[in-house]
């Protein structure tokens, strides 16, 4: 009986270094090769953010309640484009998770860091759905190329002595 506790043992022991070994040889990968995907159980497959990030940034990932600065550029499925902040030369500013914004940015901007950029494949449904917006017809999928440039940390209120 205790030979087989030992050869038990053993076992978890060689399958944890084995799956171990695997994340640590491919970890450096994996978010750059595999869309990361944000949604809510009630959605459907055509109903789902799809995230790929096309560079890493540094530093803190940003999270609700940040003041964030970014640059973008927004198209269509058809390719063409709607909206640019490069185009306008002015980056553009917002609370993540405010409710300022699309929910298809607030849900795929969370964790970037700056310096890093993003790919967002965002379904009507996060975007501007069946109402759309100026150039964007209704129940539109939008594509945004979204690069972090700052996160301001939101402030916490120092409590009074």
């Amino acid at each position: 009986m205790e030979s087989f506790k030992l050869w038990k043992y053993a076992a978890i022991a060689a399958v944890t270094a084995v799956l171990i070994f695997t994340v640590s040889k491919f970890s450096d990968t994996l978010s750059t090769v595999a869309p990361l995907e944000a949604t809510d159980s009630n959605q459907n497959a055509d109903e789902k953010l799809k995230i790929t990030d096309l560079n890493l940034g540094t530093g803190p990932a940003a999270k609700c309640g940040d003041s964030l600065t970014v640059n973008y550029r927004g198209t269509l499925t058809n390719g063409n484009q709607f909206d640019s902040s490069y185009d306008s030369g002015e980056p553009f500013e917002f609370e993540l998770c405010a409710g300022t914004v699309i929910k298809g940015w607030d849900q795929g901007i969370v964790g970037m860091q700056a310096g890093g950029k993003r790919k967002l494949e965002i379904p009507a449904p996060l975007a501007y759905g069946e109402r759309g917006a100026g150039p964007i017809p209704p129940n539109a999928a939008l594509f945004f190329e979204v690069e972090l440039l700052e996160i301001k940390p939101k402030e916490t209120p120092t409590p009074s002595p």
